[in-house]
C-alpha cells in the first residue's frame, strides 16, 4: 500500500484535494463549494472500501464508476463498494481507492465546484 501523502490529516481534504490514509468508521468533510458535504467509510475489507457520499443541492451526477446506489431520504446520498485502484466521481468530488491494507486503505479525493 503507498504512503498517504497527507498521512491521516483528514483536515487536509477541506481544501478538495488529498490523499489520506483512513481506517472505518472515519468522516471526511469536505469543502462547501463541492457537490458534496462529506464522505463516510464506512468498511474496508480486504480488497474492497465502502462509502457514502453525501451530496449537496437537488441535482446527482456519476460516472458509474465503482458499484454505486443512489439513495433519497431527507438527503441524497451515493453509496460506493470500490476495489483497489476504482474510481468514481460524484456531483463533481473524485473518489479513488489508492491502496488497501485491511483494516486502512488509502483515499484520493479531489473536488470541482459543483452548481446547486
Amino acid at each position: 500500500m503507498p504512503v498517504a501523502k497527507d498521512g491521516t490529516d483528514l483536515n487536509a481534504c477541506t481544501d478538495g484535494e488529498c490523499e489520506v490514509q483512513v481506517t472505518a468508521p472515519t468522516d471526511i468533510a469536505l469543502p462547501a463549494t463541492s457537490g458534496a458535504t462529506e464522505i463516510h467509510v464506512t468498511l474496508i475489507e480486504k480488497d474492497t472500501v465502502h462509502m457514502v457520499i453525501v451530496l449537496d443541492g437537488g441535482n446527482f451526477s456519476s460516472d458509474g464508476g465503482c458499484t454505486s446506489t443512489l439513495s433519497v431520504s431527507t438527503t441524497a446520498s451515493s453509496q460506493l463498494t470500490c476495489h483497489n485502484g476504482e474510481r468514481n466521481t460524484s456531483n463533481g468530488v473524485t473518489v479513488e481507492v489508492g491502496g488497501i491494507a485491511s483494516p486502512t486503505a488509502v483515499i484520493r479525493i479531489r473536488t470541482t465546484s459543483w452548481p446547486s
